[in-house]
């Protein structure tokens, strides 16, 4: 089966509407890469056995991705990899990042920084590619730590969930054309050489190689950076105090589930507190000594931590108390009111 053959394409237009969410941290950083798209088929099995797109990560931890995907035939599994493919990283990884083996095993298991949890794609008999529908997949990816500036990539795996005698191949969303211009879409094409074979490499071998696509195309994503946590206040932010008062803020780090992630361990220190009408900063200053070194206390019935915030010297307002936790870069902000 020729190359032009196993990839058929079906192209429209879709505009793609990013919805912003009221933040209680600094702004995150998003990589949207959703222009016209088409759809790249077969990707599960069988049919291709690893997708991939490199990408240049933002400043900030990596919060979750989303790929789109069509249902062709069968339920269609795989799995998302976040693999470190700097140059001369690994002798699978070749000179534009590509990764050079087909087989999940022979990734260096440390440069595998991110696997996901099985992803299934459902059948979906009205054949909604016809429809030029795709449906969002998101993968949390927790906050993970990349390194801003740096080249990784995110694999689409499907030899991972290879099944004997199972039929499931879906379409996978790419650009028309080159859009994303710090990174490149790859494929291995796979073909099923023995369905009762259980060795993935018996199974798939390397029909056309890592390659790229008339090098004009780009996987359809979007990829979300920002600080690694959500706050969580323990008090009442809209409540408005006079000038002069103390404020015990209360608060948890939380993940964007809302889990409690705070510890005794994690170190959180004041650095100003900003006017919101202004921007202008003014000294972050605890009340009697209360917080040596700017450092919030961990609570243990709180299950949290607190800062007693003297507001001596400032002015009526609302404001934002700015800290950072631990060694992070990341400024995050909880709010407060005088009057």
């Amino acid at each position: 089966m020729s190359q032009k053959s196993r990839l058929t394409f079906r192209l429209f237009g879709l505009l793609l509407a990013l919805i912003g969410s009221h933040l209680t941290r600094a702004d995150a950083h998003t990589i949207v890469n959703t222009h016209i798209w088409t759809g790249v088929y077969p990707f599960g099995e069988p049919g291709a056995a690893y997708y991939q797109q490199t990408f240049v990560a933002l400043p900030g931890k990596a919060q979750d991705l989303t790929i789109f995907l069509a249902s062709n035939e069968g339920d269609t599994k795989f799995r998302v990899l976040i693999v470190d493919v700097a140059p001369g990283i690994a002798s699978n990884i070749g000179p534009n990042g590509e990764i050079l083996s087909p087989i999940r095993s022979t990734f260096v298991p440390n440069h595998v920084l991110f696997e996901s949890a099985t992803i299934t794609v459902p059948f979906d008999p009205s054949y909604p590619i016809l429809r030029n529908e795709f449906t969002p997949y998101t993968v949390h990816l927790g906050g993970l730590s990349l390194s801003g500036g740096s080249r990784y990539a995110f694999v689409l795996d499907a030899a991972s969930e290879f099944t004997t005698g199972r039929r499931g191949t879906a379409w996978v969303a790419i650009t028309k054309d080159d859009s994303y211009p710090n990174g490149t879409f790859s494929w291995y094409d796979g073909y099923l050489l023995d369905a009762t074979s259980t060795n993935r490499t018996e199974v798939f071998q390397n029909l056309y190689g890592w390659a790229e696509y008339n090098n004009d195309n780009d996987l359809a994503f979007v990829l979300r950076f920002g600080p690694k946590y959500e706050i969580c206040p323990l008090y009442d932010v809209t409540q408005t105090k006079h000038v002069g008062s103390v404020i015990p803020i209360k608060l948890q780090l939380c993940d964007a589930t809302g889990k409690n992630l705070s510890t005794p361990e994690k170190v959180l220190r004041a650095h100003n507190v900003r006017l919101l009408s202004t921007n202008l900063t003014y000294p972050a200053q605890d009340a009697g000594r209360a917080n040596p070194s700017n450092e919030f206390r961990f609570d243990a019935s709180l299950n949290g931590y607190i800062f007693n915030l003297d507001t001596m010297g400032l002015v009526h307002g609302d404001y934002a108390l700015r800290f950072t936790v631990d060694a992070e870069s990341d400024i995050y902000e909880t709010r407060f009111s005088l009057r």
